[in-house]
């Protein structure tokens, strides 16, 4: 019996929506945490905080991008099948956050953080 429905079957839909809403939580979790108060009270930052900044603010605009495009991918699973290009987006968000991640830690090795000795 074929298929007639091209609409996408329900966990893919719940998959999407998840997917969006950790983004968007992963998103206000690195803005508390590294963009938030940087520099506060006084207004020093160390060269390895400006780094991490700057990678912060724009994994925050990356994440709230792709968060933008996961939902769009949600409201057009009720119409065409999107299996595919979620995984992409979320390979894409896996590749992206694991890059900086890495590259957080070899700032780490070399740049002075702001911890007093």
């Amino acid at each position: 019996m074929a298929r007639t429905s091209i609409a996408t079957p329900a966990w893919t839909r719940f998959g999407a929506l998840a997917a969006a809403l950790v983004m968007l939580a992963v998103a206000g979790w690195v803005f508390n945490d590294h963009i938030l108060f940087f520099g506060f009270p006084d207004g020093f930052s160390s060269e390895l905080g400006r780094a991490e900044n700057t990678m912060a603010i724009g994994f925050c605009w990356f994440s709230l991008a792709l968060a933008a495009l996961t939902l769009g991918l949600f409201w057009r699973s009720f119409f065409a099948p999107i299996g595919r290009l979620l995984l992409v987006a979320l390979g894409l968000y896996a590749v992206v956050t694991v890059g900086l991640v890495g590259l957080d830690m070899q700032f780490r090795t070399y740049m002075m953080d702001d911890a007093g000795g």
